[in-house]
């Protein structure tokens, strides 16, 4: 995946001009260029500009820090000194900063939990979902179950979740060529609960999907209409709380209405454990089906 110098500066903080005099002063990173001339960023560009805002951020002069990062070979963005005494963001170490981010959120100090998320720049995306965000709303749905926490508490952790997810996405907003496979990801009337299907849009679009995402609780016939009219390559539906839903009559009903050539995938929890043999529906409790990878991104 390749990003604009747009996305770079929004990712990273650092303005346009400021990374242009980086690369013509200190040859920090040569990016590649489109065919209308734009700048294109690869991830181990963006990783090597990410090093070297920490070390600034740490109050090393610009020049000091692209020498400490040209002369230390591969990027490895995991190795990494962190503030706040805290241990870098290591594999053996994430536990530990997940605890650290999951106490402040349950004591509602947002400003410490966004001081250690800062950090979270330095890992890839779906690196920080698979090990710091999902995690964390995995242990507090289960500490909420056993009464260890309160609803007030669960509900301002899955808050500051969402909002970390809508921030992630929206840095990659507008990546995608014009020729992108388009995926269309919705709950139907009914399903609230939406973190999974954030989680599903931001890596889509990290590998190279445009999502149009059209949010929780969408009426069928809406979602018929909606598909029918832009023809996307996939729809992909959660269901998180499907108790009152007979996920296999729905998925009936869709197939069904929905154009033959779109490809529809019905994940979450919901569908953990039922027998759900519906042609020409696949069915994932993982929040990125399989079929995914087989999809044309252009």
């Amino acid at each position: 995946m390749g990003y604009q110098i747009r996305q770079v500066s929004q990712l990273l903080g650092v303005p346009k001009n400021t990374l242009i005099a980086w690369e013509r002063r200190y040859n920090i990173v040569a990016p590649g260029r489109t065919e209308g001339g734009y700048r294109m960023y690869t991830e181990q560009d963006l990783a090597t500009l990410r090093r070297v805002k920490l070390l600034i951020d740490q109050g090393y002069r610009i020049g000091e820090a692209c020498r400490q990062v040209l002369d230390g070979g591969p990027v490895d963005p995991l190795a990494l000194p962190a503030p706040d005494g805290l241990p870098a963001p290591g594999q053996a170490a994430l536990a530990p900063m997940r605890e650290a981010l999951l106490s402040h959120l349950l004591a509602f100090d947002r400003d410490s939990a966004d001081r250690i998320a800062q950090r979270l720049v330095l890992l890839p995306f779906e690196g920080t979902l698979d090990e710091i965000l999902l995690p964390i709303l995995r242990e507090v749905g289960d500490r909420w179950k056993a009464g260890e926490v309160s609803i007030s508490q669960e509900h301002h952790v899955t808050a500051w979740v969402r909002e970390r997810l809508a921030i992630m996405r929206s840095s990659v907003a507008g990546s995608t060529g014009p020729g992108a496979a388009e995926i269309t990801c919705a709950t139907l009337e009914g399903e609230q609960h939406e973190i999974g299907l954030l989680a599903l849009a931001l890596r889509l679009v990290v590998r190279g999907f445009k999502v149009v995402y059209l949010g929780t609780s969408v009426p069928i016939d809406d979602l018929v209409s909606h598909v029918s009219a832009r023809r996307p390559a996939a729809v992909c539906l959660s269901y998180v709380c499907g108790a009152d839903t007979d996920v296999v009559a729905v998925a009936r009903d869709l197939r069904a209405r929905l154009p033959a050539d779109v490809r529809l995938a019905i994940g979450g929890s919901a569908v953990h454990g039922l027998t759900l043999a519906v042609p020409g529906v696949e069915f994932s409790q993982d929040v990125v089906p399989a079929f995914l990878s087989r999809l044309r991104r252009h």
